[in-house]
């Protein structure tokens, strides 16, 4: 009786551990997809880099008054105005609301490639690779 059963539980370990592997997998790609996203900020040269624009553009974008149309809004990291900062999210918004001035659908893939770009120099400035983002 012995036998038949060491030789059962071979055959079921197996499909059983794959299909075990398979299930964490999916529970963790599925638990992760969840979580937010970063929301990446740029310098105002990368921004004006983005958006195929001067970079004293940028500057009165952000100089436009709360509740101006085409206000750029920005965090400010340090004393300094090398220290503005403009998230992504911002960015995208920004473009949405300025509907003359929305890139096209060419326009804005190369803005999607330009971000990650932006993002994988980040990545090999910091010695590392990360899959965020």
């Amino acid at each position: 009786m012995e036998e038949p059963l060491r030789a059962l539980v071979e055959k079921i370990e197996g499909p059983f551990q794959a299909f075990v592997e398979q299930t964490v997998e999916r529970l963790v790609q599925d638990h992760f997809a969840n979580w937010p996203k970063p929301d990446p900020q740029y310098t105002l040269s990368e921004v004006a880099e983005l958006l195929a624009v001067d970079i004293s553009t940028i500057y009165s974008y952000l100089k436009k008054p709360v509740g101006h149309l085409h206000r750029l809004p920005f965090v400010q990291c340090t004393d300094t105005p090398r220290g503005k900062r403009i998230r992504l999210s911002d960015i995208l918004v920004w473009q949405q609301h300025n509907s003359s001035d929305a890139l096209s659908k060419a326009k804005q893939e190369e803005v999607e490639q330009k971000v990650a770009a932006m993002g994988a120099r980040r990545r090999a400035r910091r010695g590392g690779t990360s899959t965020l983002a």
